[in-house]
C-alpha cells in the first residue's frame, strides 16, 4: 500500500542497554498490527535497537523494515481466518466423501476448525517473534533534525 518504507516520529521514553522504548502516535492501522504495545491515549510503544547518543526525551524518526503497515496485520488477523476456513472446508469435504452423518460431519468440521486456529496461532506466534526481532534489529533510528541519506 505504501511505495516506500513506513516511517514514524516518536519520543524516546526509556533506554535499557542496547534497547530504546519509543512512544509514537499510532494510527488506527498502526494499532492493529500488534508489533507495538499500547501506551494509552492513542499512543504506541515500540522497542528498537539503540544507536549511540540517543537518550530519554529525544525525538526520533523511525524507519521500519517494511513498506506497508498491512504486512503485520495480515499475519495477525487474516492468517487465522484463512487457516480456519481451509481446515474446516477440507474437513467438510473429507466428511462428505467418507459418507459421515450430519452429526459426525459437524463434529469433524468443528474439530478441524479448532485445529486450524491452533496451527494459525503457532504459525502467527512464530511470525510475530521473527517480525518483532526484525523490527528491533533493522528499524533505523535517527534523531529528528539530523536525518541521514
Amino acid at each position: 500500500m505504501g511505495s516506500g518504507p513506513v516511517t514514524d516520529t516518536g519520543v524516546v521514553e526509556e533506554v535499557s542497554g542496547e534497547a530504546l522504548v519509543v512512544v509514537i502516535a499510532g494510527s488506527a492501522a498502526c494499532a492493529g498490527c500488534g508489533i507495538c504495545e499500547r501506551a494509552g491515549g492513542g499512543k504506541m510503544r515500540v522497542v528498537v535497537r539503540r544507536p549511540d547518543g540517543v537518550e530519554p526525551g529525544a525525538e526520533v524518526r523511525l524507519t521500519f523494515p517494511y513498506s506497508s503497515v498491512w504486512t503485520p496485520i495480515l499475519y495477525v488477523f487474516v492468517l487465522p481466518l484463512v487457516l480456519l476456513g481451509a481446515f474446516a472446508g477440507l474437513a467438510a469435504l473429507a466428511a462428505k466423501l467418507a459418507g459421515a452423518g450430519r452429526t459426525a460431519s459437524g463434529l469433524i468440521v468443528a474439530g478441524a476448525a479448532v485445529a486450524g486456529l491452533v496451527v494459525a496461532a503457532l504459525v502467527g506466534r512464530g511470525r510475530e517473534r521473527r517480525f518483532r526481532r526484525r523490527v528491533f534489529e533493522e528499524t533505523r533510528v535517527e534523531p529528528v533534525g539530523t536525518q541521514g541519506g
